[in-house]
């Protein structure tokens, strides 16, 4: 966001004359003027427009939901005149200014769903730079100090990290946690210059990190991250819409821990937490959460209702991620229920939103899916097979818990289907990860037993099935 630094204007103009005319211009545009008033200031028009957005940075706290429309206005005129700047990063530098102003009035009346549109346009605008494209070419550990105060002080580019790490969370959990930690402890230490502001952002990113952390299996630092969060919106002058965020964010740590019957007897709050304020997105997911506990507690009818019900929402299938996952499950239920030729329909399905959805988790979710199928089915090669595809696509993405856990239902099928000597590796594998989880006693002490048996030279079976039932028993913990 430095491209243009010491160049908001020109030299064409003086800055106060510059400040002069922005603010003459947004004033006639406050008493119903047009954008297109700016194409008479002919060569100055690129020094009025970077004065315009410092104008409407000193006059933000004033800003009602109804200053939005000129704030379009201006944007779109620019948009539809880019000739007026001929650089290239310093018109993105003036868009993303632009976008941001109109996200901020968003965000400080609570419209979430223009709030989406306007930093999803803010982000864009602040990639297309070259000098962002070059720091985030770099990891996080090799950033400079230097470089992390370019770019960071700017709150276009924290917003824009926002937006692109929240993209990103599902696709490379582990990367984008390392990322959102980076950012948050710079903009802890060196806050923006608006408290509220500032507030917001951190939180956004802490929120980030706790969403990361729970794919990653690590619920119980997941769950302190999700309390930063809270504090920090608790910070700004609206915080009920971002603390609804929060606990959308909690439910889903219940659900990744596999507590079915907390997350039906916490979810209706949350569901109309976001309903109320128009987090559409996460209302989705949130719904998709329902159906997955109501599956998992054996209400299986009740399951295939809701998510029969959500397939026709055309909300959904803008998330291709969020329908390949309701299908994945429609078909996970329907194999439950005893159709398989439904179950082979819905995951059929699947496969093809999973290519749209790039996330290779879901992916490797609808490969455990498949064994557990074929296990229940008694093709236990075929279901071996599946998991050590979803066992491979978890290990690169670093979801070590849940790699561990395959590893111990494929070691199951392998032991069922006669081949011992495959199973010990993959129980071998799994152990340092069990260890490091907080198990329950019970958990303990069933992968002592199943250790001695491996010490022993031969893998027990039922040692392993009673560390696997403890194991999905020790995700009931209380955080």
């Amino acid at each position: 966001m430095g491209a243009v630094e010491g160049c908001e204007v020109s030299t064409g103009l003086s800055m106060e004359s510059a400040m002069d005319l922005a603010e003459r211009f947004w004033q006639s545009m406050l008493k119903g003027g047009d954008a297109g008033e700016l194409l008479a200031l002919g060569p100055e028009i690129p020094d009025v427009l970077y004065a315009l957005t410092r104008v409407l940075e000193k006059q933000r706290n004033t800003f009602s939901f109804e200053a939005l429309p000129l704030l379009r206005s201006v944007h779109d005129f620019v948009a539809r005149n880019v000739e007026l700047i001929s650089d290239e990063d310093e018109r993105n530098v003036l868009m993303a200014r632009l976008a941001y102003r109109a996200w901020d009035v968003c965000r400080r009346e609570a419209r979430c769903s223009e709030m989406n549109v306007w930093a999803e346009l803010c982000a864009g605008y602040v990639l297309e730079q070259e000098g962002v494209r070059a720091y985030l070419s770099l990891k996080a550990p090799e950033r400079s100090e230097g470089l992390d105060s370019r770019f960071l002080s700017d709150p276009e580019a924290v917003l824009a990290a926002c937006w692109r790490l929240g993209l990103e969370k599902n696709r490379a959990p582990a990367t984008v946690g390392e990322e959102a930690m980076h950012a948050y402890a710079w903009l802890t230490e060196h806050p923006l210059q608006d408290s509220d502001e500032n507030a917001y952002l951190s939180g956004e990113l802490a929120l980030t990190v706790a969403g990361s952390l729970g794919h990653l299996g690590r619920y119980r630092e997941s769950g302190l991250w999700a309390g930063l969060a809270e504090n920090w919106f608790r910070k700004t002058a609206m915080p009920d819409p971002w603390l609804a965020k929060v606990q959308f964010t909690r439910l889903v740590a219940l659900s990744l821990r596999h507590v079915p019957g907390s997350v039906l007897e916490t979810i209706s709050p949350v569901l109309a937490n976001l309903r109320k304020f128009g987090h559409v997105s996460d209302l989705g997911k949130c719904r998709l959460l329902e159906a997955l506990s109501l599956k998992d507690v054996g209400r299986l009818k009740e399951a295939m209702t809701l998510l029969d019900s959500m397939r026709t929402d055309p909300t959904l299938r803008d998330d291709p991620l969020v329908f390949s996952l309701l299908l994945v499950n429609m078909g996970e239920i329907s194999a439950g229920l005893g159709d398989m030729e439904e179950a082979h329909h819905f995951l059929s399905q699947a496969s093809s939103w999973l290519a749209k959805a790039d996330t290779a988790w879901a992916a490797a979710n609808l490969r455990g899916v498949i064994g557990e199928i074929l296990r229940d089915s008694g093709r236990l090669a075929e279901a071996a097979e599946a998991y050590g595809s979803a066992i491979e696509i978890y290990s690169r993405l670093q979801m070590s818990g849940y790699a561990a856990y395959y590893r111990l239902l494929r070691a199951e099928v392998l032991l069922l289907d006669g081949r011992g000597e495959e199973a010990s590796p993959e129980i071998i594998s799994a152990f340092p990860v069990l260890e490091r989880e907080a198990l329950v006693p019970d958990a303990l002490a069933a992968l002592a037993l199943l250790r001695e048996s491996l010490r022993r030279q031969k893998a027990d079976p039922e040692a392993l099935k009673a560390l696997r039932l403890q194991i999905q028993k020790m995700r009931e913990v209380e955080q």
